[in-house]
């Protein structure tokens, strides 16, 4: 079994889940990740920074991490819309829920930014680590397992004391997050989209995509 390190709660709650862990399951034995999305449809806040963290409801998210050790582990989240304003990831053990607002996207209940405007480099903010936060570059183009992406963000987030840790994230256009790097001390761990799209089950008879759920984000 790898272990997802705590400082990845940069995109998730802490200490989630390691590559055996699986989507929690419901009464009936499916997953809830495979259920039809039931949140706002076609929700949309108008403001700059949702362009590059988009919560489109029904999008499965897929990372793949890698910690220091060479160690591999898995993360899934789905997005629950809840209004144009709006939105959650939802995790197998936990959610995180943000706000649009015209000075960016906040992480809630604590207010600290995920992402702020201007979306210009050289802009700082307060990371939601409690750091600070300064986009690096506007202009990034980066190669995952997703896929290319052109034009996206990098915004770097350094927290000091006693807990020092170093997070390193790229935001692109109509996806969002597609890869995250963590340091702390001799620790680090890096999360890289596989996929984002929405539920699909795999049978017997092949692919089957869940009804209702958002069409696949493109790069």
């Amino acid at each position: 079994m790898t272990r997802t390190m705590s400082i990845l709660r940069a995109l998730a709650p802490a200490a989630l889940l390691a590559a055996c862990s699986g989507p929690a399951a419901n009464a009936n034995g499916s997953s809830k990740f495979f259920d039809p999305p039931t949140g706002a449809a076609g929700a949309t806040s108008s403001t700059d920074v949702e362009k590059y963290f988009p919560l489109v409801d029904g999008t499965i998210f897929h990372y793949e991490t890698t910690n220091e050790a060479g160690e591999r582990g898995v993360l899934i989240a789905r997005v629950h819309r809840i209004d144009a304003t709006r939105g959650e990831l939802i995790f197998p053990t936990g959610k995180k829920r943000f706000s649009y607002t015209p000075q960016g996207v906040r992480l809630d209940p604590l207010g600290d930014f995920v992402l702020a405007a201007p979306i210009a480099a050289g802009a700082t903010f307060r990371g939601q680590n409690g750091g600070r936060a300064v986009i690096e570059d506007t202009d990034v183009v980066i190669d995952v397992k997703a896929g290319s992406y052109r034009g996206c963000l990098r915004v770097v987030e350094e927290r000091g004391g006693d807990t020092r840790a170093r997070y390193a994230t790229t935001f692109c256009p109509g996806v969002g997050i597609v890869a995250l790097e963590a340091q702390s001390g001799m620790s680090f761990e890096r999360a890289e989209l596989v996929s984002a799209g929405p539920p699909v089950n795999l049978e017997r008879d092949g692919v089957t995509v869940v009804p209702g759920a958002a069409p696949a984000l493109q790069p």
